[in-house]
Formats: structure tokens, C-alpha cells, sequence
């Protein structure tokens, strides 16, 4: 069974409403309808995975990153050990919601050549280079200058010195200074890193500065996402679900593509033992991407329309059943911190982003390259 592209004469009308996006396509099918494997089916699942997974995981991420930056302000006003706890609690929701989002690497998130904007929340994301020397060292610097650390500087900083790791090496280290003026993170208890920000209050500048940056940011790419992308009068989720990208991509393979890019860079650069390491939550990361990836073929519990649905009505449950034990391979291997299985548990995924669900969609990804290079 082919998907045959229709004119975009005939594709989906989507109707955003801000407060939910909530999208619906002209003559759409409802949720109990049976699911064929035509067109017809797949723009019905990209809307719905459009308005129940896409924009609800930018939207959290916007959230979390705000209530970051909200408990930020509560703990420079006023530094104890138990706010700082809650700070550190609000670090892992805020890592967990960008590991939901990241594999969603299009749109906002990456629509600038040189300067894409998911560098400026994840460095490594770039090309696995891990910047946490970098960081430390700046740490260091900016506790014993003198300089501003106001707006402009932080506005002016490279991505190398900002992002979710600036934040977890504020947040879960100490600055080393205390124990011999050196960039060495001492014992990171939170009654240790706790006390540095007593004896460093440009520390709290620091991270006043760096989070600030990032939510805003946060909050750019949510509402490129539900209110209007570069000037185009549309949302990117009204975009996205009707199928009207730029230069004529199709926004399946805009998205499988994605994904698979992402699967690429957790094997190729070995992200579970760089990401992460202040904290000791790289493997919880990791879960909630494969979560993430397992939710958007899956699709809602009560939703019949899902991608894993329209390869089984196409006829390709074999396929379905591969990708389904590869991903509960990765859970196991997470679940265990086997690091060798989870490798193999990503290149096997990957490949099935790469042939198998793409061609059960009919799919063309003309995928010919390795993440990051």
C-alpha cells in the first residue's frame, strides 16, 4: 500500500486555539474510527501527534525551565540547604523535559545554519564535545573578577558556557576555590555547594544570569511553536500539522528523520557517560528520551490514530513487533546501566528509523550521513 502525496489544495485545514492547540483537519476522522493505511491516516496522525505530543513537550519544557528559574530567585534571595535541594529537583525535571524535546531537532529548535538555538540549551548536543572543563573554569573566573555579570554579559557569552550543563555545574558542584584555589569540584554535598554560595555571592549572579538566558530562550521556542514562527502570520505547530514547511518538506520526514538523527547521537557520542555527571541522572535521561520515542509511534492509549497503528493496518506487524522489542531492549539496558547493550539497543533503533518505519510509511528519508558530521 503507498501513501501517495496530496496536493496541497487537499491537505489538512488546522485550526490552532492557543490554549490547548488544539487542531483539527477539515473532515477529519474521529478517534474511534478504524485506521487504513492511506494518506488520509497519516495527516490524521501527524495533527494528533502534533497537538499531543510535539507541543506538549515544548510546552513543558518552557514550564519547567520557568519554574527553574522561579526557584533561582527564591534561593539567591535567600540560600539555604533545603532550597538548594529544591533547586537541584528542579535542575532533573528541567534536564528531563529537554530529553523529551531534543528529539524533536526541527523548527525553532534548529531553523539557523550557524547558530542553532538547541546549542545554546545543550552544548553537547553539537558534536558530543564535552564543555564541563569550560564551564568550571568560568565558574572560577566569574567568582573573582570584578566585572558585571549582568544581562549584556551573559546575552554575550558562547553556548560553550551556558545551557542545562552551566546550570547542573552551579547547581550540584561546589567551585573548588574553598579547598585551594583550584577548578576541582570539592565533595559536591549540598551542604558543601550550599556554603560556597555563602562565601561567593557572585556565584549567585552566576546562576541568576545563566537562567535567565535560558528561559527566555525557552520561552522563544514555545512561542515559535504556538504563536507564530518567523513572521510567517502561523504557528510551527500550525505548520507542521497541515504540512506546509518550508521549501515543500513533508513533516513526516522532517520528523522520522529527527528522531533517527538523535538515536545516531546517543550511540555515536556515547552520551550516557558524558551527559549529566554533576548530577548522576545520565541514565534517567536517557529513559525519558526512549519514553518519549516510544509515546510518539504509540501514540495516546484512547487515540487509535499512531504511526505503529497505520504500519499494522498497511500490513507490516512484523516490523511493528521489531521496533517494540528493541525499544524494551533499550529499557532493560537502562534499567541495568549496561552501557554495551544500550549501544546496540540505539544502533538497533536507529535503523529502524532509518528502513523499517519509513518504509512501511512509504516514506523517502534520503538519510546518507552520520550524525555530527
Amino acid at each position: 500500500m503507498q501513501f501517495r502525496k496530496v496536493s496541497s489544495g487537499y491537505r489538512l485545514v488546522v485550526l490552532t486555539v492557543l490554549s490547548g492547540v488544539l487542531l483539527a483537519s477539515c473532515g477529519g476522522s474521529r478517534g474511534n474510527d478504524p485506521v487504513v493505511a492511506n494518506q488520509a491516516s497519516l495527516d490524521e496522525t501527524l495533527v494528533r501527534i502534533t497537538e499531543k505530543t510535539l507541543v506538549p513537550a515544548v510546552n513543558n519544557f518552557a514550564g519547567a525551565a520557568a519554574q527553574f528559574d522561579a526557584t533561582v530567585a527564591d534561593y539567591c534571595a535567600a540560600p539555604s540547604e533545603a532550597v538548594l535541594i529544591a533547586l537541584q529537583d528542579n535542575w532533573r525535571q528541567l534536564a528531563s523535559s529537554w530529553y523529551r524535546v531534543i528529539p524533536y531537532n526541527f523548527g525553532p529548535l534548529n531553523d539557523d545554519v550557524v547558530f542553532p538555538e538547541y546549542i545554546q540549551f545543550d552544548s553537547l548536543r553539537l558534536r558530543g564535545t564535552n564543555y564541563r572543563a569550560t564551564v568550571r573554569t568560568q565558574v572560577t573566573q566569574n567568582i573573582q573578577a570584578e566585572y558585571a555579570l549582568d544581562e549584556a554579559y551573559f546575552a554575550s557569552q558562547a553556548f560553550q558556557k551556558m545551557g542545562l550543563l552551566a546550570l547542573e555545574v552551579l547547581v550540584f558542584e561546589t567551585s573548588g576555590l574553598a579547598d585551594g584555589e583550584t577548578i576541582s569540584p570539592a565533595e559536591p554535598t549540598s551542604a558543601n555547594i550550599n556554603f560556597d554560595y555563602f562565601l561567593y555571592p557572585r556565584k549567585c549572579e552566576m546562576l541568576i544570569g545563566v537562567s535567565q538566558q535560558f528561559t527566555a530562550r525557552a520561552e522563544a521556542v514555545q512561542q515559535g511553536w504556538t504563536t507564530q514562527y518567523k513572521n510567517s502570520g502561523s504557528s510551527y505547530a500550525q505548520l507542521f500539522a497541515s504540512n506546509n514547511l518550508d521549501a515543500g518538506t513533508d513533516n513526516i520526514t522532517v520528523l522520522l528523520t529527527s528522531v533517527q538523527e538523535f538515536l545516531d547521537y546517543l550511540k555515536q557520542r556515547n552520551v550516557v557517560a558524558i551527559a549529566a555527571q554533576s548530577s548522576g541522572y545520565a541514565w534517567t535521561l536517557l529513559e525519558q528520551s526512549i519514553d518519549e520515542i516510544d509515546g510518539l509511534l504509540n501514540g495516546s492509549r484512547t487515540d487509535s490514530f499512531n504511526i505503529f497503528a497505520i504500519m499494522t493496518a498497511a500490513g507490516y506487524t512484523q516490523p511493528v513487533a521489531t521496533v517494540r522489542e528493541n525499544i524494551a531492549f533499550a529499557r532493560a539496558s537502562i534499567a541495568n546501566k549496561n552501557a554495551i547493550d544500550l549501544g546496540v539497543a540505539l544502533a538497533l533503533l536507529d535503523g529502524n528509523f532509518k528502513r523499517e518505519i519509513p518504509d512501511s510509511l512509504d516514506v523517502e528519508l534520503g538519510i546518507n550521513f552520520t550524525d555530527g558530521d
